[in-house]
């Protein structure tokens, strides 16, 4: 035999069979599902080498086994790329019935929401003096279960886990009083609240930090039916008195009415039940004073800001405001929310 033939014995087989081997293991350790093919070829290249096949059919068995090998890969490749590609932006791990109940939106629609959200704090932060870093906001909707949750990427300087897992009950609290009534809603913390929130294990996903809500519906075309979705600004650490918050979210209605454009453009019908004008204008609870705006007249709601204006041209699903139509987006905002019993 010469030296360029295959050794024979079991005992010699060649060093790169073994880096084979290893490569093999190396590959498929993330792999499992193709662990089981790849050991099954292995083991047929191992006893066509060990029964003494010529150097060429050693080499075609080990082709071919690259070939399985790359092929196996591959394909789970393209199937993961699927099932990643196919999920819509910003969904997250939520069972299908308990995820928000949002309109389906386009990428750059998604953006300009999260810009909205941004922007909205920032102009609250600057009316009510706060360092902007204290200010979040979020977009909540409504699950199956009649749970209020923050649609996934929706939000603005959120970063904990858990608090962006939170499920609040229709009806219960800043964000679930809001969608049920249609109002917006003010909610203080007790400075108590600390103690009491350790009750319930949503409350403890909170902030312990978070001082007051301002809670905004964002509307359909009706305001006979409840709200797609609620706006949330709040604040933490610096408390602020209800007089405050409630100058704070007149500049609020323009942001939430923004919303509401961009939404609109999607072709998704959702279900909305009627508001309910049961829910008491005012509440306490062992952890917040709530207030619900409930009659909202033109002077209630401020004119769109400098600011305001200026952020609609970073928005790219929209119109952004000039001069000329200033005064008519400022005439929507008010049909929106003015309350009907209010003198014009």
């Amino acid at each position: 035999m010469n030296s360029h033939s295959l050794p024979m014995a079991a005992g010699n087989t060649p060093d790169y069979f073994g880096d084979l081997a290893k490569g093999l293991l190396d590959g498929v350790k993330h792999r499992p599902e193709l662990s089981a093919i790849c050991l099954i070829v292995l083991i047929a290249a191992t006893l066509y080498l060990i029964l003494g096949q010529k150097k060429l059919l050693g080499f075609l068995i080990l082709s071919s086994l690259a070939i399985v090998m790359i092929t196996g890969i591959t394909a789970a490749e393209i199937y993961r790329g699927k099932t990643i590609y196919s999920t819509p932006l910003g969904e997250t791990s939520l069972n299908s019935d308990s995820a928000p109940k949002a309109p389906i939106l386009a990428a750059n629609q998604k953006q300009d929401i999260k810009t909205v959200l941004r922007k909205a704090a920032e102009e609250v932060a600057d009316v009510l003096k706060i360092a902007p870093k204290l200010l979040r906001a979020n977009l909540f909707a409504p699950d199956e279960h009649e749970h209020m949750r923050i649609v996934p990427g929706l939000s603005h300087n959120m970063h904990s886990v858990d608090e962006l897992s939170i499920s609040i009950p229709v009806g219960y609290g800043s964000t679930g009083r809001c969608f049920r009534s249609g109002k917006p809603n003010i909610a203080v913390f007790r400075e108590d609240w600390g103690a009491a929130r350790l009750a319930d294990e949503e409350l403890r996903k909170l902030d312990p930090n978070l001082r007051w809500i301002i809670s905004v519906p964002v509307s359909g075309a009706t305001d006979e039916a409840q709200p797609i979705c609620v706006m949330n600004i709040d604040g933490l650490t610096e408390l602020r008195d209800e007089t405050e918050l409630e100058s704070a979210l007149s500049h609020l209605y323009s942001w939430s009415y923004m919303i509401s454009k961009i939404l609109s453009q999607s072709e998704q019908s959702i279900f909305r039940k009627r508001v309910d004008p049961s829910i008491p204008a005012s509440e306490t609870t062992a952890i917040q004073v709530h207030s619900l705006i409930s009659n909202i007249t033109p002077k209630d709601i401020a004119f769109p800001s400098e600011h305001f204006l200026k952020s609609t041209s970073e928005l790219s699903s929209v119109p952004a405001l000039n001069s000329f139509t200033t005064d008519e987006f400022n005439k929507q905002v008010q049909a929106q929310f003015v309350s009907s019993n209010s003198p014009q």
